[in-house]
């Protein structure tokens, strides 16, 4: 993946990936420190991570990864001067196929305990390459909310967090997936 520019050292970056035969493994960039920390597998097949970078000192505008299969999709932001770990608080995943009978939403998924001030990472996409679905968080974030896949942040208040998602028109079958993640 290539940046439009290096990352801002002492920043964090923030990388969802959808690849299909596997989770891709070894992301590598210059003066960058990546750590895995949320996984999921809708079944379909389609693996979703969120990974986050620590920007130790002048870093690369190319980031680097080995994909088991042909295709990979991936999102990614750079937040200004965040203090995380990274260490997986709570978190929660979830893939489905069955819309509401009473909305548009076809997921949604929550984590119940947050610590205020802590980044909550939100991510998901749609198997499929031609649709899109926009994830609506319940804080405020910052980040791309609609697409194939998506990635936003923003800070825990305590208490409760969730995540609808609304998929495009025309998409029946294939899951809607969401990821949140907590990152002290």
């Amino acid at each position: 993946m290539t940046l439009d520019a290096a990352p801002t050292t002492g920043n964090v970056l923030v990388l969802v990936t959808d690849a299909t035969s596997g989770q891709i493994t070894g992301v590598t960039e210059t003066n960058v420190a990546w750590t895995q920390m949320l996984t999921m597998n809708t079944g379909t097949p389609s693996y979703y991570a969120i990974w986050i970078g620590k920007v130790s000192a002048s870093g690369s505008a190319t980031i680097t990864w080995t994909k088991p299969g042909s295709f990979c999709s991936a999102a990614l932001i750079e937040i200004s001067g965040s203090a995380v770990t990274p260490t997986l608080g709570n978190n929660a995943t979830l893939a489905s196929t069955t819309p509401s009978p009473l909305s548009p939403v076809v997921a949604r998924t929550k984590i119940a305990a947050t610590t205020s001030g802590h980044l909550v990472v939100f991510g998901g996409g749609h198997d499929n390459t031609t649709h899109w679905q926009e994830l609506c968080p319940s804080i405020p974030t910052v980040g791309l909310l609609a697409g194939i896949v998506e990635v936003a942040v923003g800070l825990a208040q305590g208490g409760t967090v969730s995540c609808n998602a609304i998929p495009d028109t025309g998409i029946s079958g294939t899951p809607t997936a969401i990821l949140i993640a907590e990152i002290t």
